[in-house]
């Protein structure tokens, strides 16, 4: 699989469309055309932050690998879980700064730091899902 099938594959999974993900990676939608059809390439500075919105290496995106198709669809899913958890990490982020802003947590304010813990919880189980499947996590059970 070249970089313009993972990028596809990537974005279509993280249910992007073209002119969303080319907003989030600040090119035009023709240019995010041409890497899915393989005539182009992004700059290595829009590789980074492809990496980084897909949780996956630079590596991942330009090696033309062909057994990736061998890996399960669990782990397609759970990378797409992981992405969209990650966006629930940056509005915790919000959330705990109001809580904290004044100091004092009140019980509407515990109620939600329950929320917020066990959305962390969550996410935390994707990424030991993840490290599973990788083998990234040697007492894993895979």
């Amino acid at each position: 699989m070249d970089f313009s099938d993972k990028f596809y594959k990537l974005r279509t999974q993280a249910g992007y469309s073209q002119e969303a993900i080319s907003e989030k990676i600040g090119v035009s939608r023709q240019s995010v055309s041409k890497w899915e059809l393989g005539s182009a390439i992004p700059d290595s500075d829009k590789l980074v932050l492809i990496s980084k919105i897909f949780n996956v290496s630079i590596d991942y995106l330009l090696m033309d690998n062909h057994d990736e198709e061998d890996n399960s669809m669990d782990l397609d899913h759970l990378v797409v879980r992981f992405i969209a958890s990650a966006k629930e990490v940056n509005v915790i982020s919000d959330q705990l700064v109001e809580i904290a802003k004044d100091g004092i947590i009140d019980e509407d304010e515990k109620k939600k730091l329950k929320e917020i813990t066990d959305t962390l919880n969550s996410v935390s189980m994707i990424i030991n899902e993840l490290k599973c499947k990788i083998g990234d996590n040697p007492d894993s059970l895979q």
